[in-house]
C-alpha cells in the first residue's frame, strides 16, 4: 500500500502535436454538468465516452486534458485527506495512551486522580485537550464533537478538576474507539474511490496517447504530400 505521507501530486499536460493550434489550451475548455454548473473538478470517475462523439482530434485532446485535470484534482484531494486522517489517527492513539495510564479498575467506586481548581485542566486533562486542539487544526468539526462528547457527565473531561471515575475512563476509551472505527471505514471507501479514479485516469491517458499518435501520423502524411 502506498504511504500516504509520500503521496505524489498528479498533474499532467498532454503535449500538443505538431501543427495543432497553439492558441488554445485545456484551461479554455470547461465542462458543464447536467445541472448546468460549469466545473473542471466534478466527479469524473467514469469517462463519458459518448460526450466525445463528433469531436475532432484536437477537440478530443482538449476534452481529455480537461478530464485529466478534474481527475488529478480529485486524486490529490483524496491523498490529502488520507494524510490528514493518518495525523488524526495518531492523535487519537495519543489520547488512548493517555487514558491507558489512568486507573480503570471497575471495582473502584470512588474518585481517582489529584484534585485541582475546576476549569483549569492539568496533567492528563491538558494532554487530552492539547490533542483535541491539534485535531482541530485538521478537522475543526471533529474536534468540536470530541470536546462536546468528552465533556459531558460520565466522560473523562467532565468537570476538569483533576478527579475522575474509572467508568469515565472506560466510557471515553470506547468513544475514541468508535471515532477511530468511523475514520477507518471512511479511509477504506476513499481507497476504493482512489483506485477507480486512478483506473479512469489511465484510460484517459491511453486515449490521449492513441489520439496523438493518429493525429501525428495524419500530419506527417500531409507534410509528405506537400513535399
Amino acid at each position: 500500500m502506498m504511504d500516504s505521507s509520500q503521496a505524489p501530486m498528479f498533474h499532467q499536460r498532454l503535449p500538443l502535436p505538431i501543427g495543432m493550434n497553439q492558441g488554445f489550451s485545456a484551461a479554455d475548455v470547461e465542462y458543464t454538468d447536467p445541472a448546468g454548473r460549469v466545473s473542471a473538478s466534478q466527479d469524473v470517475s467514469v469517462m463519458d465516452l459518448d460526450d466525445t462523439n463528433g469531436l475532432s482530434a484536437e477537440g478530443l485532446l482538449l476534452y481529455l486534458q480537461t478530464r485529466l485535470n478534474g481527475l488529478d484534482e480529485q486524486i490529490n484531494g483524496i491523498f490529502k485527506k488520507m494524510q490528514d486522517m493518518e495525523k488524526i489517527r495518531k492523535l487519537l492513539n495519543q489520547m488512548q495512551n493517555e487514558l491507558n495510564q489512568l486507573c480503570d479498575d471497575r471495582t473502584k467506586s470512588g474518585c481517582c486522580g489529584t484534585s485541582h481548581e475546576a476549569g483549569k485542566p492539568e496533567g492528563y486533562e491538558k494532554n487530552l485537550i492539547d490533542c483535541i486542539d491539534a485535531i482541530g487544526q485538521i478537522d475543526p468539526g471533529l474536534a468540536q464533537t470530541l470536546r462536546n462528547q468528552l465533556g459531558v457527565e460520565g466522560q473523562i473531561l467532565y468537570g476538569l478538576d483533576g478527579r475522575y471515575l474509572t467508568n469515565e475512563v472506560n466510557n471515553s476509551r470506547e468513544l475514541l474507539n468508535s471515532v477511530a472505527k468511523q475514520l477507518e471505514s471512511g479511509a477504506q471507501l476513499d481507497m476504493i474511490r482512489l483506485q477507480s479514479l486512478t483506473a479512469t485516469r489511465g484510460t484517459a491517458i491511453q486515449m490521449a496517447t492513441n489520439t496523438l499518435a493518429t493525429l501525428n501520423d495524419s500530419l506527417k502524411g500531409v507534410v509528405h504530400n506537400i513535399k
